[in-house]
């Protein structure tokens, strides 16, 4: 949430619906090949396709926020 409240400060206004906040099991995650990296001050993460369903086993519970 923080990073759209930054884009609409900045006057970007990004074409997102929904925002989706999970919570993933660190252990499990640890176990499959994601890349991390650092976007507008933000960690995120890029799941390879081949890693989805891995990384999918990896969420716990999903909050999903009408934008």
């Amino acid at each position: 949430m923080e990073f759209i409240k930054s884009a609409h400060s900045q006057n970007y206004h990004p074409p997102y619906a929904f925002l989706l906040m999970l919570t993933i099991n660190d252990n499990r995650l640890k176990k499959i090949k994601v890349d991390k990296m650092d976007l507008d001050g933000f960690e995120a993460i890029s799941v390879p396709e081949e890693q989805l369903d891995a990384f999918n086993n990896c969420v716990t519970f999903v909050k999903e926020e009408k934008l």
